[in-house]
């Protein structure tokens, strides 16, 4: 099979690509400054929407996207090819962005389980285009093959606001607040995104093919949710219009009080389990290998004690009260009160 020059020019670039994923997954994996997502997460369980179609449609989508998959391989072998150049690209790419007036960062190398990682990456290389027509424009770097055309640039500049969806979303479900109720709405707000920019006329071919698989995926999750009575009862939430359903549920305890314990059994189902993923990162941490005989009951406490800090609910005369305490006599924990853990309202500001 003859290759055109676009699909041979990606294959060329896209050599020893899973490689270097697997080795910037593996140097990120200990790195807690990252913030760009969830690294780690396995990628055999995900949907391969392309494998749906006829042979005919996957051509011509594979021919219609192609575009963007060469522009994001040139970022990533770019961003690579620095970062591990410790000797030669590096220190050129420091010298370039002070030369330019540019604050000095490192590229972020996007990876397939990073989930904002690509809009990161293709922010910041729109943000530092000058840099890096700079580096790539200089032929003594062997980095020719990474310039990116005009077109290219405006194909960034046109696949960021798309992209930028998913990070607002991600960043939003990483936090403590969401629930179940606010999943449906989220999905909506991608759908709309996607269902318009799958019909703009104004974007190129290879985003609007993009986003038009992304709304078939997205599809599946609504039929998912569909059969669900979990995201049934927090349709009837976001039908009532409630803009916070366990506080009007809590208001209701005489009136309702059965159907009360239910709505906060199912209302308050997390959206994500970021938070437990959390906990057992903070229980790893303190549990080290010089507290591998700590109690279940110490460790729940320090746990508590470490969150009601960040809180404000522990005060400085508590701290202070606990120092005065006598020590407590052999090795063996005292049995705490089955309400020790109770936050009273009076406690909460």
């Amino acid at each position: 099979m003859v290759l055109d020059t676009t699909t041979a020019e990606l294959l060329e670039l896209a050599k020893n690509i899973d490689l270097e994923d697997i080795k910037t997954q593996a140097a990120g994996s200990n790195d807690n400054d990252k913030g760009k997502g969830i690294l780690g997460n396995s990628t055999d369980d995900w949907i391969n929407e392309r494998l749906a179609l006829s042979e005919v449609e996957q051509e011509a989508l594979d021919k219609s996207v192609l575009p963007v998959q060469l522009l994001l391989v040139k970022l990533r072998k770019l961003s690579y090819a620095i970062i591990h150049s410790t000797t030669l690209l590096l220190p050129e790419w420091f010298s370039t962005l002070k030369d330019t007036k540019l604050n000095e960062r490192t590229m972020p190398c996007d990876v397939s389980t990073c989930w904002n990682l690509t809009y990161d990456m293709l922010k910041f290389a729109i943000d530092y285009r000058k840099a890096i027509d700079r580096l790539t424009g200089d032929k003594n770097l062997g980095l020719r093959q990474y310039e990116l055309s005009d077109d290219e640039w405006e194909i960034a500049k046109q696949l960021l606001p798309l992209l930028m969806i998913f990070k607002e979303v991600t960043l939003f479900f990483l936090r403590s607040t969401p629930n179940i109720p606010t999943v449906l709405p989220a999905m909506d707000h991608i759908d709309k995104w996607l269902t318009t920019a799958s019909v703009n006329s104004k974007l190129p071919a290879s985003i609007r093919a993009a986003t038009g698989l992304s709304k078939k995926m997205l599809n599946r999750y609504y039929e998912c949710s569909d059969c669900s009575k979990v995201y049934r009862i927090a349709m009837d939430v976001i039908l009532m219009k409630l803009q916070d359903a366990l506080s009007w549920w809590a208001s209701k305890t005489n009136i309702y009080p059965r159907l009360l314990r239910m709505a906060l059994d199912y209302l308050s189902i997390p959206a994500t389990s970021v938070d437990v993923e959390c906990v057992f990162s903070c229980g790893r941490i303190l549990l080290s290998h010089l507290r591998n005989c700590t109690s279940p009951q110490t460790t729940r406490a320090l746990m508590c004690l470490q969150v009601w800090s960040i809180l404000g609910y522990v005060k400085n005369k508590d701290v202070l009260s606990v120092t005065c305490l006598p020590e407590t006599q052999g090795d063996d924990d005292e049995d705490l009160d089955d309400s020790w853990d109770d936050i009273k309202h009076k406690y909460i500001h």
